[in-house]
């Protein structure tokens, strides 16, 4: 069964950095990665049925937003009132484990479930054995299309009153900290520049649920 492992700065050197994904990535007409990997997505599909686990997982694609540093890691809130998500680095030694759980992961190995961003505990529920033998047959299906260096896993645990989530602001705030912040919105653009970073199972439909805008000049918002 897999195990989890914490993040390291290397680790999170390893992604790509969010605006420098491949152009084919970002959708554009039909170029979103539910569009060029199909079965990927179908064969997922089936994993997750099979297991009851379609309401627990989306698909995520692996990226990074900051330079990260040893003793290190990002940690996602939620500010409650705004139902904006902001997502920060953190020294490592400052972030209660008791009080937040492990969120979104990258498939390092078959056997190796790495551990890129943590939330509020009070938000969702750790992994459990349940969800470590539905990620087993996940990383199964990741590995046999070729997509481990594309596509992780996130635990479903963003629900803004049935909007979706687009990314508003990231870079550094006051004193230099390193922040991205998320807003509801009623639909994501579907515009070209735009990375579709989420993708959920909802009533068998695969739906983009979270993403983040390019503008043309590169800049992005």
């Amino acid at each position: 069964m897999l195990a989890t492992v914490a993040p390291t700065a290397t680790d999170y050197a390893d992604l790509v950095n969010l605006w420098e994904i491949d152009c084919e990535l970002v959708y554009d007409g039909n170029q979103s990665l539910l569009h060029r990997f199909p079965a990927f997505f179908d064969d997922l599909a089936r994993v997750l049925h099979r297991h009851g686990k379609s309401a627990r997982f989306e698909v995520y694609l692996l990226h990074r937003h900051f330079p990260m540093f040893e003793d290190e890691v990002l940690v996602e809130t939620l500010d409650r009132e705004a139902g904006a998500w902001r997502l920060q680095v953190q020294p490592t030694a400052e972030v209660d484990r008791s009080a937040f759980v492990p969120v979104t992961f990258r498939f390092k190995t078959r056997e190796r479930l790495l551990e890129l961003v943590y939330t509020e505990a009070a938000l969702t529920r750790g992994l459990d054995e349940g969800d470590l033998r539905c990620l087993d047959a996940f990383a199964a299906v990741v590995f046999e299309h070729g997509l481990e260096n594309i596509v992780g896993v996130s635990l479903v645990h963003r629900e803004p009153n049935g909007k979706d989530l687009q990314l508003f602001s990231e870079g550094e705030a006051g004193g230099g900290a390193r922040v991205q912040v998320s807003v509801p919105v009623d639909a994501i653009s579907d515009e070209t520049g735009t990375i579709i970073t989420h993708y959920r199972l909802i009533d068998d439909v695969w739906r983009c649920v979270l993403n983040c805008r390019r503008d043309s000049d590169g800049s992005h918002s």
